[in-house]
């Protein structure tokens, strides 16, 4: 028996995303704003193989049809103040150059702490397969405390 690949791909034939990423961001504690955010990123960097993308506070506001940049930029902070994004540089205009943090063990996630130790967490870390039931009961656990 073949094993799975540990990587999600992406539509439109953009490069793979690694699951121990993108299972951690959709468990995260991000609202809705801040995962559109990431998924931004993600959607950037791996769509086009960049280490990091410059975004704009306007770029990032267009994308989620939000009217302030100022509400964008006080959404982006916590991602960045938490270790879940990179801001490498900033240029003038408010253009950032974003990543998302690949090791998620550096993420200072409450939602992530609370699974920490559990298997799911743990092969998340060994960027193993995990199943669907044990990413459901990883989720509910965490949403129960």
């Amino acid at each position: 028996m073949e094993k799975e690949p540990l990587i999600i791909s992406c539509p439109l034939g953009h490069e793979p995303i690694p699951n121990s990423v993108f299972y951690s961001l959709t468990i995260s504690d991000t609202n809705i704003t801040q995962y559109a955010m990431c998924l931004n990123i993600l959607h950037r960097t791996y769509g086009e193989e960049l280490n990091a993308v410059p975004i704009s506070l306007n770029e990032f506001a267009a994308y989620i049809k939000e009217d302030d940049p100022a509400e964008i930029k006080k959404q982006l902070q916590p991602l960045i103040d938490r270790r879940i994004v990179f801001c490498l540089e900033v240029k003038p205009g408010n253009i950032g150059y974003y990543k998302i943090n690949p090791d998620i063990t550096q993420w200072d996630d409450k939602n992530l702490q609370n699974i920490y130790g559990t298997e799911v967490w743990r092969k998340l870390l060994a960027n193993q397969h995990i199943t669907e039931e044990e990413y459901k009961r990883a989720v509910r656990m965490s949403s129960e405390e």
